[in-house]
């Protein structure tokens, strides 16, 4: 049997920082629920489950609450190698996060390397982990505090020993919350600018729609084999979103290319090797992942295609308005709002009661016209990640979802 892959500890002189870059904020999702008999339950990653005992019918609250700072971000170099790297320094009340995230990336190379799966691409759909290192007293040395002091400011306070920096290969880490969304024909309006401005942003997406749906392919076809790779490893990602979900560029012109595009799953801290711990429900956590994976592509989808600032109610599809004057704004879509709607209002039907409602938005009808193409594959496509128990349930359990998922006619051009 081959040895254990082993991850890299780096040495303090072996990083150069230059900039800080961002911070990562540490948010809970608190879920309140309340029914007959019921008794408390344990936690699982960002979940906190509270239940206790009532007379009433069972009732369910959800809570964000922010925990403050849980790591910093910065642009550093490999003096060694010279490669660009981003270092994620994680500070004390993220430290178990930091090691637990190292651990699964030592799990993930090491499967990948002993039964990865033919479909399944050669590299890991993870942001390259360059490696980690451990900050010790040397970062309480005066000269150390006054060096960085003098070149980052008091607003940014130094490390402290203990803290956990991970170093990850990639120039920097982009999001698909931080893909622009610039209306469709409205580019021209922006003058080019630096990098990184509007214009900038205007000259990559203002070519029209056909690029952009290759490039949206591309994310959903990368993001399905990110989630299903963990799950062939018998591990869950528990906050799938589009904000774990990162892309390798924004640009149309090289991301819409086969092969232009490298898809990657992070935070990989609050993951859970399910196989190790065998009391856990792996079908349900399962299916949590591809539920997320559903709503965070679908969103980033109207997001980019997105033809108006604003839709306005108009239009119909034939089933007919669920309610009257019922709408959906971009403001909702951004803030995540989808898998409330679609849950509440047509009980998780993705496919006919939320496309009715984007049908009714004329901002959205590029997105729903590419996602009704093929006999509306791409709607079934989504409804079948957000609604992932019906293909548990075929042979291959959990195993299954993933390649069932990108045999889809969706990929098709």
């Amino acid at each position: 049997m081959d040895d254990p892959f082993t991850i890299p500890v780096l040495e303090p002189n072996q990083l150069r920082i230059v900039r800080p870059i961002g911070e990562q904020r540490l948010t809970v999702e608190e879920e309140t629920e309340t029914r007959d008999g019921a008794g408390p339950r344990g936690a699982f990653g960002r979940i906190r489950n509270k239940k206790s005992r009532t007379e009433q019918p069972a009732q369910i609250r959800r809570e964000m609450r922010n925990m403050g700072v849980g790591a910093r971000l910065f642009e550093a170099v490999d003096t060694r190698t010279g490669q660009a790297l981003v270092l994620k320094e994680f500070l004390p009340i993220m430290k178990n996060v930091a090691m637990g995230e190292v651990e699964l990336y030592r799990y993930l190379y090491d499967w990948t390397r002993r039964n990865q799966p033919a479909w399944l691409p050669s590299d890991l759909p993870l942001v390259p982990l360059h490696g980690y290192l451990t900050t010790g007293p040397e970062v309480e040395d005066p000269s150390f505090v006054q060096a960085w002091r003098d070149r980052f400011g008091p607003s940014l306070p130094p490390p402290v020993p203990g803290n956990v920096w991970v170093a990850l290969r990639a120039a920097r880490l982009l999001p698909l919350t931080s893909v622009p969304r610039l209306a469709l024909g409205n580019a021209e309006k922006f003058p080019l600018a630096s990098p990184g401005g509007a214009g900038w942003w205007g000259r990559l997406w203002g070519k029209g729609g056909p690029d952009r749906v290759a490039y949206l392919k591309n994310v959903f076809e990368g993001s399905i084999t990110a989630v299903s790779l963990l799950h062939q490893a018998g591990v869950v990602h528990g906050a799938v979103s589009p904000s774990t979900i990162l892309v390798s560029t924004a640009d149309l012109r090289e991301g819409g290319r086969e092969g232009g595009m490298e898809v990657w799953l992070s935070e990989l801290g609050f993951a859970t090797n399910v196989l190790s711990q065998g009391t856990l429900d792996f079908e349900g956590l399962v299916k949590r992942d591809w539920k997320g994976c559903s709503y965070a592509l679908l969103e980033v989808f109207l997001r980019l295609l997105a033809e108006e600032e604003e839709g306005e109610g108009e239009g119909e599809d034939g089933l007919g308005k669920y309610e009257e004057g019922f709408t959906l704004p971009f403001a909702q879509v951004e803030a995540g709002g989808l898998q409330a709607v679609t849950e509440e209002r047509f009980k998780g039907d993705v496919s006919v009661g939320l496309r009715s409602l984007v049908n009714n938005e004329r901002a959205y009808q590029q997105a729903v016209a590419c996602l009704d193409a093929k006999g509306g594959a791409g709607w079934v496509l989504l409804h079948d990640m957000a609604n992932a128990g019906r293909l548990v349930a075929q042979e291959g359990g959990v195993y299954g979802v993933g390649p069932r998922l990108l045999a889809s006619s969706f990929w098709e051009s």
